[in-house]
């Protein structure tokens, strides 16, 4: 994933064996390696500001390809994931974390 990211010339964190916190277009987007690297999440929550579910309803209505909600504290979250189930190539990833850094854009302006 660190040469994936390099590559793309994303400035990266590492915050564990699979986790990296990633600049996208100025925010930071953490991107998540689970079950056994079988499939990956983007996630980025907005602490500063609280929404209602009708919002994320609205939202998740007229966008796909990630999903929006309202976190315990009702701050936006939007989230991404990735399945690697029948196979998955360095071109799809580099695809999903630029769609997502335009969903991030799209999100903060909504």
């Amino acid at each position: 994933m660190e040469s994936i990211l390099s590559g793309m010339d994303l400035e990266f964190e590492k915050k564990s064996d699979t986790s990296w916190r990633v600049d996208l277009d100025g925010r930071k987007v953490l991107l998540i390696m689970a079950n056994d690297n079988t499939d990956a999440q983007l996630y980025i929550g907005f602490g500063d500001v609280t929404v209602k579910a009708s919002q994320m309803n609205t939202w998740n209505s007229d966008h796909r390809f990630g999903r929006a909600y309202a976190d315990d504290d009702n701050n936006p979250v939007l989230e991404s994931d990735l399945d690697f189930a029948g196979g998955v190539t360095e071109d799809i990833i580099k695809a999903w974390i630029k769609l997502f850094g335009a969903q991030v854009t799209s999100y903060v302006k909504f």
